[in-house]
């Protein structure tokens, strides 16, 4: 995004003693501001050589179904190949919905898994 136009959300990092914890949050979610945000959690993983890495996202709204299963198909493209990747969705009725869009990143070669728990999350992550 350009600096005359910032991003629809906020992204921060943090490194942790095993991994690299990404948290996304914003006024709204959609596909664009999906694939946005996976751009640069993968340019940051990869300028880090991160192995491990925990997503946490917070957005107000769910994104369609279709949406979600385009960003799992498109993060196969970002070279997280050698990430183990947790995700945490905020919201829980996000879970079922997010379960379907690790099928679909996983059938495409993705090490991860999605959690409605931080510290579940965390545990299945260094246990790779």
């Amino acid at each position: 995004m350009s600096s005359n136009n910032p991003a629809p959300y906020q992204l921060n990092f943090e490194e942790r003693p095993r991994f690299l914890l990404a948290r996304v949050s914003g006024p709204e979610d959609s596909l664009e501001v999906s694939i946005s945000f996976w751009k640069e959690i993968a340019a940051e993983a990869l300028r880090r050589h991160t192995t491990y890495l925990m997503v946490q996202e917070s957005f107000p709204n769910n994104v369609s179904t279709i949406d979600m299963m385009q960003v799992a198909s498109f993060l196969a493209e970002l070279g997280f190949a050698n990430i183990r990747i947790a995700f945490v969705d905020e919201r829980r009725d996000q879970l079922d919905r997010n379960r379907l869009g690790e099928l679909v990143a996983v059938n495409r070669g993705l090490r991860g898994k999605v959690f409605a728990d931080e510290a579940e999350a965390e545990r299945w992550l260094l246990a790779g």
